[in-house]
């Protein structure tokens, strides 16, 4: 398997994301599988790690959780990595994380790509707007069935043992300022941020009332884009107005208005989300009866209560 990776600069030329592409691809560790009625379910090698449904209203989803300890795709972080950053920026210390965690799944073998482009985009911190991406997080009690928001979730792929020597060594980072970022794939058909690696620095930093540093992966293919003549027209008339006007507009306004006026007439192509499953889900009977049996197998208590919340959404 071959990769190669370039920098993604934003407008004011600070780092956005990683872009990597992948030759050559074996066949993904992890991967989604789909069926009709919005219905889906990740295994990791076979194994059930998690089964989802939208809702018919596109307000939540509604996911059960096996929170598998044998789903991690990426070695623990030792603390040699975390030092060798330390004194990074913010900015360069994403940029290093992210290429970290791509080469690490490319290098093990252990990933859940497929033939696509893909972003490793940063984020400084994830509860901050526009994300606000830990609303579930902070109140997660490791419940097997939740309902998770409609997009900008964190979703903790496995259990975290909250007196564990692991957490107390993570809290002492959160603390330090060295973190590493968790890192999440976006599923844009879950709307949900599945925990790749960092369900305990997650925790840390929550627990701490920290920045929640986030490297999020997720695939699409660059569109062209299509200009609005009506829309340019309308910039360029209030740009108009504006310059005829006896008070000058203030630096935040002129800010925004080079804001629209870029957007306006940018004409490189964007980047679409995408999302890729494979169609295995044969029917509802089948998925509802593997999520029956799952929350049987665990002496789910409320089992009866939550298998007719899903049965009336398909």
């Amino acid at each position: 398997m071959k990769y190669y990776w370039k920098d993604i600069l934003d407008q004011d030329q600070q780092w956005k994301a990683l872009e990597l592409t992948v030759e050559g691809l074996t066949a993904p560790t992890m991967q989604l599988l789909s069926g009709s009625n919005w219905k889906m379910k990740l295994v990791c090698e076979d194994k059930p790690v998690m089964w989802g449904l939208i809702s018919r209203d596109f307000c939540d989803i509604g996911l059960v959780r096996t929170f598998e300890e044998d789903s991690r795709l990426i070695k623990n972080i030792n603390s040699e990595e975390v030092e060798k950053r330390k004194g990074l920026s913010t900015e360069e210390r994403l940029k290093s994380w992210s290429r970290y965690f791509a080469e690490e799944m490319v290098q093990a073998d252990k990933h859940f790509f497929y033939d696509s482009i893909w972003l490793f985009e940063g984020y400084k911190d994830f509860a901050s707007p526009p994300n606000y991406g830990t609303t579930i997080a902070a109140e997660d009690d490791f419940d097997p069935f939740t309902y998770a928001c409609w997009d900008r979730e964190l979703l903790y792929s496995r259990k975290v043992d909250e007196y564990s020597g692991r957490l107390k060594w993570w809290r002492k980072k959160a603390i330090e300022g060295s973190l590493p970022p968790v890192f999440a794939w976006y599923i844009p058909s879950l709307g949900g941020y599945w925990i790749i690696d960092g369900n305990y620095r997650l925790r840390a930093a929550i627990l701490e009332k920290k920045d929640i540093p986030v490297v999020l992966a997720y695939s699409g293919e660059y569109k062209e884009a299509i200009m609005n003549p009506d829309y340019q027209r309308g910039i360029l008339h209030s740009l108009e107005k504006a310059s005829l006007s006896k008070t000058p507009p203030s630096e935040q306004t002129q800010e925004s208005m080079n804001r629209h006026l870029m957007q306006a007439f940018d004409d490189r192509p964007y980047f679409q989300q995408k999302t890729v499953a494979r169609v295995k889900i044969k029917s509802n009977e089948e998925w509802l009866s593997e999520v029956r049996e799952y929350l049987t197998v665990i002496s789910y208590s409320e089992k009866e209560k939550y298998i007719q919340c899903l049965e009336n959404e398909l």
